[in-house]
């Protein structure tokens, strides 16, 4: 459901509520403003958040799009307040008489510049005004089931003050393109496969659509599957497809890094050898017999032959 403004008084006349309903976000200029939910959200926290809002569209003057949906809903209160947003701009006694006066003398120039009254009365009414005019609410609620309906009973305002779009199911063209913007340029994907994945995703998706019918008729439950969870599907394939990407070139940094690590071990292994390669040493080492095996020679005499059994036995184990 989609409100702009009041839309009983408000909203552009030029405009059918269906057209000003789906225009983007960024094509209206607004900012997005959510709530986020923690342990122990209630009420108090709600309030809160709504005089961010406010002070958002009413001081900073900055249209803003407030985006709630069915999983905010904590509690019934919320609604109480959503549905006083509707119907009349502003949530009653939600801000005290000293955080009026403080907003008051924020936006008083502005007030008079608008031809207001300079009066306490006249700029609020100011400040109420600019919140209603720069405000676009936007609720998602599923229509499945009967808490809706039971909403849409007791908070009159979520019916009478807002108009409904419906989101029926994509078309496959739809499908394609939309898989297309996130698949066909993506870097990650080798582009012999880029088609055929993207052939796939669509027809996964199509795909449960028709298990659900069937889910249904069998086990009398219903499922849904909305345009919103083939976008989830696509985005959690390019998270895993990211965090693979990540864990290869983690995985070839070690390799390497490993051999690096198991050549220079080589060499220090073979260092108290080395070190006894004095010209003495190997003048006195004789020469090494090719007939003779590796490791069978005069240990009191090792240097020079000690020397070639270690090379050749880093020769015969490569790193």
């Amino acid at each position: 459901m989609g409100h702009t403004g009041q839309d009983s008084t408000s909203l552009d006349k030029n405009k059918s509520p269906t057209n000003r309903g789906s225009d983007s976000t960024p094509m209206l200029g607004c900012t997005m403003f959510e709530i986020t939910l923690s342990r122990g959200y209630g009420e108090a926290a709600f309030k809160e958040d709504m005089k961010k809002m406010y002070n958002q569209l009413g001081v900073a003057n900055k249209p803003t799009v407030f985006l709630f949906t069915a999983a905010q809903v904590a509690e019934e209160g919320f609604l109480e307040m959503i549905n006083n947003i509707l119907m009349i701009g502003m949530i009653p006694a939600l801000f005290s008489e000293d955080e009026k006066d403080q907003i008051v003398g924020q936006v008083r120039s502005a007030a008079v510049q608008a031809g207001y009254q300079v009066t306490k009365e006249s700029v609020w009414q100011y400040f109420v005004n600019m919140c209603t005019d720069n405000l676009h609410v936007v609720l998602a609620m599923s229509p499945a089931g009967d808490i809706l309906r039971t909403r849409c009973r007791n908070f009159p305002g979520l019916v009478n003050n807002t108009c409904i779009d419906w989101y029926f199911p994509w078309p496959e063209q739809a499908l394609i393109a939309v898989a297309n913007v996130f698949l066909a340029e993506n870097p990650k994907i080798p582009e012999p496969y880029r088609k055929v994945i993207v052939a796939h995703v669509v027809y996964v998706h199509e795909t449960v659509g028709d298990y659900t019918i069937d889910y249904l008729l069998k086990l009398r439950r219903k499922n849904y599957v909305t345009p919103k969870h083939y976008l989830d599907y696509i985005q959690t394939y390019l998270k895993l497809l990211d965090e693979m990407n990540h864990f290869i070139v983690a995985q070839s940094k070690e390799v390497k890094g490993a051999k690096s690590i198991g050549l220079d071990s080589s060499w220090l292994a073979l260092a108290p050898i080395l070190s006894l390669t004095n010209t003495d040493e190997i003048q006195d080492g004789g020469a090494l017999s090719p007939d003779e095996p590796y490791g069978q020679f005069d240990q009191t005499k090792p240097t020079k032959r000690a020397l070639l059994c270690g090379t050749e036995a880093f020769q015969l184990h490569p790193i």
